[in-house]
């Protein structure tokens, strides 16, 4: 499920257009409204003396961890650093362990739309390995089975986000198919590099110069694509006419079956840091995701962040990078 089924309309760039929501990527419109469960953080993981190492799998590029609800069994979710406060499981799951919903949300789609409805549950602990989260909120929310069908495995049975980021430095090791969560004070990042990430509305961000526009991006590890821009950006930098070279329509259907347009193309040169650029990054301009006034301009995914396993330490606002090689040459 490549995220360029993410959509933009080929009008972006023409002023009073509004584009397209991808109505079916159920955790993204979630993501953003999950900063209702704000005052419902989970607690302190369990302190550790060194790293807690948690292994993951790709599914179409998203991470992969097995982890367990109170007492039941290990169970296939995808971590997602885009969900701002809480996680996501999915209805057939919470049957199936018999979690209770405590009150019900009204959700509003980003970008406009429809709206949802959710019902809210906390759990006890959240285990991960050795690894363990203590009373993290979710979501209980009916997610359509294309979103979280595999081929010949068992279903995603939700989604983990800021829980997993709150009191610890996780790094990804996408080669190694590892993470690391680190307590912040043992936490080493060796000769990586470190760049300043402020936390907007509970979504980890990053400055990168892309192409000499310098842009406000959102840490998004569950996404799939590389450099996202959104619709606002696109317009204020006439971005359509500075790719129209390079830029391709690409077709993608949605988790409700729709079928939508999005505009592909390359950047060639991503600045986050002197010592860390990456050349020739994947650049999608993709739906209108959070509301403009936050100043945060697109997104940040998996095709750049698995060429830099990065660290995040989201309550010291920092993201420490390993330079890319062709930074060491």
């Amino acid at each position: 499920m490549r995220r360029v089924a993410r959509t933009v309309r080929h009008d972006i760039g023409k002023g009073g257009s509004r584009p397209t929501l991808r109505a079916g990527d159920m955790k993204r419109w979630l993501g953003f409204v999950l900063a209702v469960l704000g005052g419902l953080a989970a607690g302190a993981a369990q302190a550790a003396s060194g790293p807690v190492v948690i292994p993951f799998t790709l599914h179409n590029d998203n991470i992969v961890v097995m982890a367990a609800l109170d007492s039941g069994p290990p169970l296939p979710f995808i971590f997602d650093s885009g969900l701002s406060h809480g996680g996501i499981v999915t209805a057939e799951t919470a049957g199936k362990l018999g979690l209770k919903p405590q009150r019900d949300l009204s959700i509003g789609a980003a970008g406009g739309g429809p709206g949802h409805r959710a019902k809210l549950t906390t759990v006890r602990a959240l285990h991960l390995g050795a690894a363990t989260l203590v009373d993290p909120p979710f979501a209980i929310v009916d997610v359509p089975p294309q979103i979280v069908a595999r081929d010949g495995q068992p279903p995603i049975a939700g989604f983990i986000g800021a829980p997993l980021l709150e009191g610890a430095v996780v790094c990804i090791d996408y080669g190694a198919s590892r993470m690391q969560r680190w307590s912040r004070q043992d936490f080493v990042p060796g000769d990586a590099v470190a760049v300043a990430a402020p936390v907007n509305h509970g979504l980890v961000t990053v400055a990168a110069v892309v192409d000499g526009v310098r842009a406000t991006l959102a840490v998004d590890t569950g996404n799939n694509g590389g450099v996202e821009f959104f619709p606002a950006f696109v317009r204020a930098h006439d971005l359509i006419d500075r790719y129209a070279k390079t830029l391709h329509p690409t077709q993608a259907t949605s988790g409700t079956g729709q079928t939508f347009n999005t505009l592909s193309g390359i950047a060639q040169n991503v600045s986050f840091a002197p010592q860390v650029v990456l050349h020739d990054a994947d650049l999608l301009f993709v739906a209108q995701a959070f509301d403009p006034t936050w100043g945060i301009d697109g997104l940040l995914g998996y095709a750049v962040l698995s060429r830099l396993n990065p660290c995040i330490d989201r309550d010291g606002g920092k993201l420490y990078f390993a330079r890319p090689p062709e930074a060491r040459e």
